[in-house]
């Protein structure tokens, strides 16, 4: 029933409000290139911010959900099992947001397979695609390619602010 992360601290849950780190740095893409991006001249920019548009609101869903789940193990002693919580308006809330995260997974999979098959017109485009990227390559999954694409997005950020 978890879709928390293993080895992810209840911290983590509580602070459901809070933007992560990745999604400041997607929003503020606009600001750290000082590149005004839009979709004009470019189909990988709309494509690219559908995509982190889905990626912000899966992020926030299952911070909402880990919040939600951390409430209901306060509130009942174990043993914990879908029937006892069937009644909690958390539990309630849980399902809808799982339903909505499964739509949100078929919606990004085939966002990502746009994203691959755009092409990127624009400087504006390729630093979308690279932010894509690095929000798909998780450090701990791979640190050296995400590290990479880090590298190059603000070398193409710096760039960027060259030419403005």
């Amino acid at each position: 029933m978890s879709r928390r992360p293993e080895g992810a601290a209840h911290r983590e849950a509580i602070a459901y409000g809070v933007l992560s780190r990745r999604q400041l740095m997607q929003g503020s893409l606009v600001l750290a290139t000082g590149v005004h991006i839009t979709a004009e001249g470019d189909p990988a920019v709309g494509v690219c911010k559908r995509w982190l548009a889905s990626d912000a609101e899966h992020e926030m869903l299952t911070r909402r959900w880990q919040y939600l789940e951390h409430r209901l193990f306060q509130r009942y002693a174990p043993p914990y099992s879908d029937q006892r919580f069937k009644g909690a308006p958390e539990f309630v809330e849980m399902n809808a947001i799982d339903r909505r995260l499964d739509d949100l997974c078929e919606s990004k999979a085939e966002l990502f397979a746009a994203v691959l098959s755009t092409p990127a017109a624009t400087l504006s485009g390729l630093l979308l695609k690279l932010t894509v990227a690095e929000a798909s390559i998780q450090p701990d999954e791979d640190e050296a390619a995400h590290k990479l694409i880090q590298s190059t997005l603000n070398d193409g950020r710096k760039i960027a602010g060259m030419r403005v």
